[in-house]
């Protein structure tokens, strides 16, 4: 259960179930926490719903936080405005700020620290990020070796899989710019392994199932269809 030290006058309609649930809070309204020591440290924090075992055990004074998973947004202290679902989800994010980012799935967004802004949904999808931004990663998997990367669109099954520090890809289906790791390529593949064996490779446009699946370290290419390009390899 919920224990309080003469603070209910002050801390009000707040729900807490668990042992340590919220046993600190002191000024924050309107919070909900389920869970063995969820919210343990919250004492100032409102309109924060934070369910599980040790979900958003850092927090503070954070505000309007939306957390279900074990140990999901367990660093952030003094900030909000994120939703993480899912075991471990946003689990390292401090950014300093509120930082708008959305995870849903297991270990989604596991090592964002202060990376702003990023929507990742699906297990493991962009776990190695750390300090990127304006990302969305949609997908088992996907953007998983993203790092600083930002303004990366991935959807799909190991879409942008290997990229790690660029910016400015499109990639949009089962395996798309797989083996991209080229920085801010501007690259844009759509379709089934469309751009999947892209390495360095710049300022292409791929739309197609297998389209340019053979292109490495070609720029400026434009193929559409089915296969296109399929037997380019420069």
């Amino acid at each position: 259960g919920h224990s309080t030290v003469g603070t209910l006058s002050s801390a009000t309609y707040n729900t807490a179930l668990g042992i340590g649930a919220m046993d600190a809070i002191t000024q924050g309204d309107y919070n909900v926490a389920v869970g063995y020591n969820s919210a343990t440290t919250l004492t100032t924090g409102v309109n924060n719903t934070l369910v599980g075992a040790l979900s958003g055990d850092a927090l503070t004074s954070g505000q309007e936080n939306v957390v279900v998973g074990y140990a999901a947004l367990s660093s952030e202290d003094g900030h909000g405005k994120n939703v993480a679902v899912g075991a471990y989800t946003l689990n390292a994010l401090n950014a300093g700020a509120d930082a708008y980012n959305v995870a849903v799935g297991y270990q989604a967004g596991y090592a964002v620290s202060i990376g702003i802004n990023n929507t990742i949904i699906g297990g493991t999808a962009g776990d190695a990020l750390t300090e990127g931004n304006q990302n969305v990663l949609i997908g088992r998997n996907a953007g998983g070796a993203l790092t600083t990367g930002g303004q990366n669109t991935a959807v799909g099954f190991e879409a942008l899989l290997t990229e790690d520090t660029g910016y400015t890809a499109t990639a949009i289906g089962f395996r798309a710019l797989k083996l991209q790791d080229g920085g801010n390529t501007y690259n844009t593949a759509v379709g089934h392994e469309a751009g999947s064996a892209i390495t360095t490779g710049a300022r292409n446009t791929i739309i197609g199932g297998n389209a340019g699946d053979a292109l490495t370290t070609g720029v400026d290419s434009v193929a559409v269809g089915h296969n296109a390009l399929g037997a380019l390899t420069i």
